[in-house]
Order: structure tokens, then C-alpha cells, then sequence
């Protein structure tokens, strides 16, 4: 029902349904990590998105709107991804959210135990920093951060989010109290500052109150999943095709399509074969205007295509020359190895740079 409810908003839905390739991919890693741990999978986000349906009923999910089906939908995925968090990013965040005191309660516990104490917390804190993967728009990354702190017991009104340093020394326990709704009415009353600002005058509509990209969910998008070279060869017509019905260049769907053959092809050629697991190659492709961008996303071993086109640099002409020819075509190519994912972001424009990046 949930679902269904935010199939009203195309855009919203498009990029729920974009963010379940690396979610799968993320939640599956806590299981080889912490194997004696009761289940934290995607098939346990859904058995929790299951549960919102039948708390809520018809009548509830007729109420809500599809922002608010956004951000319930995808924190039912996002609220145990702290569980699969990767060293780097416990390193860097241990020391915050796990709190000294804890340690000393706990001086057998290590680190499978605090992550498993604390996921909740951790989860919040890779949402805010992988937003961006997940294609969250600014005004539902907070909302999703706090769902997901919120799915255990801790207290959402700290001084993390809600600041009551001038309050507290002054007026102990009910300087927290008062902390909150002073704080949200300072921050109500920046916000329509802002927005006043920013649109250059009153907000009419609920797009401007939220200070949405004017093209937010105007862009076409096509999304396709490739699990062997015969997907590849299919996706690369297809890719070409999408980009003709939609007004692109002849000339800039054939290379679209030919720069997603090189790099899927390779993907599938060296990645797949690399160990004893099954992959997949999730592509997603965006029209706006007369540009193209292509995010392909897979879960084999670490790849940067840009170090082999360096490496290659002055040796022999033919050594990666498909991949060579991706970055003689785009406008733009970017590489980041985002929890264990590879995501690789191609633009293209109807005006390719023909200099090799």
C-alpha cells in the first residue's frame, strides 16, 4: 500500500526503486560479518515495510502523502544499515557514537558488539554521509536520519541535533525541555526566511516551501540490471533506443550506448570472474535536456578505470583502448568506491570533449 501510494510521485518512486540495487548489495554484508546476529537483510527491511502497512492500514497510508511515503519506504531499508558498516567508516565514527562510559560497562566487548549496540546510530550517520548514492534529495535526509536513529531506544532530542548549550548551564533539566521548541521555532522561522529569499517571494507551492532543483523530476530515467555480456550487448541498443525517443542526438545515444558496452562488458569480463560470487551491474540512465548521464554501479573487486588510462598513458595504443575511448567521448567521468560498490558516473553532452581525460 505504501508503495503504491508513492508510485504518485514518479520521481520519488523512480529513485526509491534506484536505491535498492547497493541497499541489497550493503545489507547482505553484515551477514558474512556477524553471522550469529539475528537478521538485519533486505528481506527483514521488507518484513519491516510489511509491518508499516499493516500498523497503518488504508486508511493511515491514504493520509500521507508521497514525500512522507518516501521517507517511511526508504527508511524501512536504510534504518539497519549500520550493520554492514565498513572498517574505514567505523574507524572514523566510533569514537562518536560510541560513548566511553559504554566501554567501561562492556571491557569484553568488541567491536562486533558495539556496532550491534549502536547500528542505529551508525545507520544515521551513514545516511547523512552516502546520501548522495542513494540519490536522497536534502529536505528527506534528515527525517530519514532520525527514523532510523529512532528504531531503538535513544534519545532524538540530544545536543547532536537539537544544540542546548546556552539553555542547560542556566536552567538544568528544563533548559533541555525548552531547548526543543525554542529550537524549532527558531529554525521554522529561518526556514521561511530562506525560502522567502531563495524564491524571491512568498512560496506558493510546497516544491518552493522545500526549495527543490527547479528540474527536480523533470529528467527521464531508465534503469536496467545486467547479469552476463548478452545483457550488455541487449542494454547497449536499448540505451540507444531511450535516448532517441527522448529527443537526444543520434550521434550522443550511439556513444552512450557504446561507452556503457566498454564499461559493462568489462565489468562483466574481469569483475564477475574475479571470485566465486554472483554480480550484478546495476545501470541507471538520466536524460536532461540534451545531456546523458550514465551511473553504472557494480559490486565486484575495487576498479578505477582512470588508473588504468593513466597507466596506459604513452605505452601501447591498444591497452585499454575501450576504456581509453570512454573518457575520449565524455564530457565527464567520475569515479568512488562506495561501501564496497563501484560507481562509475559518465556525462555526455550533444557537444563531446574530444581530449582524453
Amino acid at each position: 500500500m505504501i508503495e503504491n501510494r508513492l508510485r504518485e510521485d514518479r520521481a520519488l518512486h523512480g529513485l526509491m526503486k534506484g536505491s535498492l540495487f547497493a541497499l541489497e548489495r550493503m545489507l547482505q554484508a553484515y551477514a558474512t560479518r556477524f553471522p550469529c546476529f539475528t537478521d538485519h537483510s533486505l528481506l527483514h527491511s521488507m518484513n519491516v515495510r510489511r509491518y508499516c502497512n499493516e500498523i497503518l492500514g488504508v486508511d493511515g497510508v491514504n493520509d500521507m502523502n508521497a514525500g512522507e511515503c518516501y521517507v517511511l519506504v526508504m527508511s524501512c531499508y536504510l534504518h539497519d544499515i549500520g550493520m554492514a558498516i565498513g572498517d574505514r567508516d567505523y574507524a572514523a565514527l566510533v569514537d562518536d557514537v560510541v560513548p566511553r562510559d559504554w566501554w567501561d560497562a562492556h571491557p569484553d566487548a568488541g567491536e562486533p558488539e558495539a556496532i550491534r549496540a549502536f547500528h542505529h546510530e551508525f545507520s544515521g550517520r551513514l545516511i547523512r554521509k552516502y546520501a548522495a548514492l542513494f540519490e536522497i534529495p536534502d529536505a528527506y535526509v534528515f527525517p530519514m536520519v532520525q527514523v532510523s536513529r529512532g528504531h531503538r531506544k535513544t534519545d532524538l532530542t540530544d545536543s547532536a541535533e537539537y544544540p542546548a548549550l546556552i539553555l542547560v548551564p542556566r536552567l538544568g533539566a528544563m533548559g533541555v525541555w525548552l531547548s526543543l521548541p525554542i529550537g524549532l521555532i527558531i529554525t521554522l522561522g529561518v526556514s521561511v526566511v530562506h525560502a522567502v529569499i531563495r524564491n524571491g517571494h512568498w512560496p506558493r507551492s510546497l516544491e518552493e516551501w522545500l526549495m527543490l532543483p527547479a528540474d527536480f523530476g523533470t529528467s527521464e530515467r531508465l534503469v536496467l540490471t545486467l547479469r552476463s555480456m548478452e545483457d550488455v550487448t541487449r542494454t547497449s541498443t536499448r540505451v540507444q533506443a531511450f535516448c532517441s525517443d527522448h529527443g537526444i542526438d543520434r550521434k550522443t545515444g550511439f556513444h552512450a550506448g557504446l561507452c556503457l558496452e566498454e564499461i559493462a562488458g568489462n565489468i562483466v569480463r574481469h569483475g564477475f570472474s574475479a571470485d566465486k560470487r554472483r554480480h550484478e551491474i546495476e545501470v541507471r540512465v538520466v536524460l536532461k535536456k540534451a545531456d546523458v548521464m550514465l551511473r553504472i554501479k557494480d559490486d565486484c573487486i575495487a576498479f578505477n578505470p582512470r588508473e588504468w588510462v593513466e597507466m596506459a598513458a604513452g605505452s601501447d595504443p591498444l591497452a585499454n583502448v575501450g576504456i581509453r575511448l570512454v573518457y575520449r567521448l565524455a564530457e565527464d567521468v567520475s569515479y568512488q568506491n562506495l561501501l564496497g560498490l563501484n560507481v562509475l558516473t559518465i556525462n555526455m553532452n550533444e557537444a563531446p570533449v574530444a581530449s582524453e581525460g
